[in-house]
């Protein structure tokens, strides 16, 4: 964790440089959550009052990235990479990496051990298996992996040398191919984040973690030439980007004629000792895992996943577009894979009880009948009674050489439990209809 003297030093260095913190503000270290704002007395802001105003110079952006990998200016697609890989370099290179020295009480805020599960232990991160997140954790980090090892070979860098067993699992499967979770989380435990070089995986990892919980959208710079539906290039904003994050936060961020970027609180009135939140949008909680590494039991966006794969023939004959619904995920041409999200306030979409009303049907019927829905429900049951049964038997599990930590225990306990909370709502609300349908 920073000292409040490293959190002091960076807001005198923002200051020192044109940045504006209203005086009503307050920034200090508190142990749940780490760096956190407080209003110190009660303030009522009008909606277009810029509680915080930050030069666009201190802003680190594609632009910086490009001053030190020249080489990248042709690569459009990969500027959200390179401005990602800059970071690492300014956070784990030599003191000659372009602007360093300046941006150095920032880059000493950027906490270097990061709470998301990537940098979890091996046994902890066993215990999500089976799970969504598992799957995500999997699919990102081979996914991040193939854009690293192209985004180093399209600008020529070479690999740090604590990587080159690292690669050779990818080197010796197809593009195709999958690795497995645990043998990143052999290879990222390995690493120690304080020995690592620029050019590192681990390195470019936590540049990764730190852009995903901080980073915002270029997009509302307003500047010419930025590529306005690209809303994957970010940036990061100092001193606004150490606000926690909070759902249902109403905020702003708009550029003044300055070319300050000020962030507005849309709260109409704080009381004093309030927290001062940003929100990065309102998001499901295993993307407050996955991007933050905190959960929230009483979030109201939260959702359980439910997937389904398909023969493509049978998904391609349905009267449904499932791209329009958002429920469309791939398809190889054999298997189609649908998502639907449960939440506690809708737990049963009615497209997902629509398909399996459809799925039941005889072929003499040429629309679902109460018969096919009856069928379509005892099936939708049958699948969602498994997915619970996953959860209300989950137990922790370690070895014998790990000790899980007891917060990391605590998280893990939390998403199955609500998972398990959200799966019940949905064999309840079926439970229901199939009494209706009888």
């Amino acid at each position: 964790m920073i000292t409040q003297t490293e959190l002091d030093n960076c807001l005198q260095w923002a200051q020192n440089n044109g940045a504006f913190i209203d005086p009503k503000i307050s920034f200090r270290i508190t142990e749940d959550a780490g760096v956190s704002a407080f209003v110190n007395e009660k303030l009522s802001p009008k909606p277009d009052q810029a509680l915080i105003r930050v030069p666009e110079t201190l802003l680190i952006t594609s632009q910086q990235a490009l001053s030190e990998f020249s080489q990248a200016a042709n690569e459009r697609s990969l500027l959200n990479s390179v401005t990602q890989l800059y970071l690492s370099k300014l956070k784990f290179g030599t003191d000659a990496v372009h602007l360093k020295s300046f941006y150095k009480p920032y880059l000493d805020v950027l906490p270097l051990h990061l709470p998301q599960p990537y940098f979890w232990s091996t046994d902890e991160v066993m215990n999500l298996h089976g799970t969504d997140v598992y799957l995500t954790m999997r699919d990102t980090l081979n996914k991040l992996v193939k854009e690293w090892r192209m985004l180093f070979q399209a600008l020529s860098i070479e690999h740090s040398s604590q990587d080159k067993q690292f690669l050779s699992l990818f080197q010796e499967n197809k593009d195709s191919a999958v690795v497995p979770l645990e043998q990143f989380c052999a290879h990222i435990n390995g690493c120690k984040l304080e020995d690592s070089e620029w050019n590192s995986f681990v390195a470019y990892l936590w540049s990764y973690c730190i852009f995903n919980s901080r980073a915002f959208p270029r997009v509302i710079l307003g500047r010419a030439g930025t590529d306005r539906t690209n809303l994957n290039e970010g940036f990061l904003y100092p001193i606004v980007d150490l606000l926690n994050h909070k759902n249902d936060v109403p905020v702003r961020w708009e550029m003044n004629e300055q070319n300050e970027l000020c962030f507005m609180s849309q709260t109409t009135t704080f009381s004093a000792q309030d927290e001062l939140f940003n929100n990065y949008g309102n998001i499901s909680n295993e993307k407050c895992l996955l991007n933050y590494g905190f959960w929230d039991s009483s979030n109201k966006f939260d959702f359980s996943r439910l997937t389904l794969k398909l023969p493509s023939t049978l998904v391609s004959g349905l009267p449904v577009d499932f791209n329009k619904s958002g429920n469309f995920v791939t398809d190889d041409g054999e298997t189609t894979i649908l998502q639907f999200s449960l939440k506690i306030s809708e737990p049963l979409p009615p497209v997902l009880l629509a398909l399996f009303a459809y799925l039941s049907k005889l072929k003499s019927e040429e629309t679902p009948t109460v018969r096919s829905v009856l069928e379509g429900i005892d099936q939708l049951t049958s699948v969602v009674s498994q997915r619970l049964l996953f959860y209300k038997n989950f137990k922790i599990k370690t070895s014998s050489t790990q000790k899980l930590r007891p917060h990391v225990i605590k998280l893990i306990k939390l998403y199955y439990q609500d998972n398990k909370k959200i799966l019940n709502a949905t064999t309840e609300k079926l439970s229901v209809l199939q009494k209706k349908n009888i």
